[in-house]
């Protein structure tokens, strides 16, 4: 298993409230800026790689 830690608290609800800038699933194909498809603005990504894990103690 690779674990990426990121800054984030909780799962983000949808893809624009994300901070994982690396993911490329939401974005428009062929399209010059980043932009992210409508239908993820309101939920996230069915393959969305955050899964949330018990803090390491």
């Amino acid at each position: 298993m690779i674990v990426y830690i990121t800054g984030m608290s909780e799962l983000p609800t949808n893809c624009r409230d994300c901070m994982m800038d690396q993911c490329g699933l939401p974005l428009k194909a062929r399209v010059h800026t980043p932009t992210i498809k409508k239908r993820f603005l309101s939920r996230r990504h069915p393959d969305c790689p955050l899964r949330k894990i018990p803090p390491l103690e």
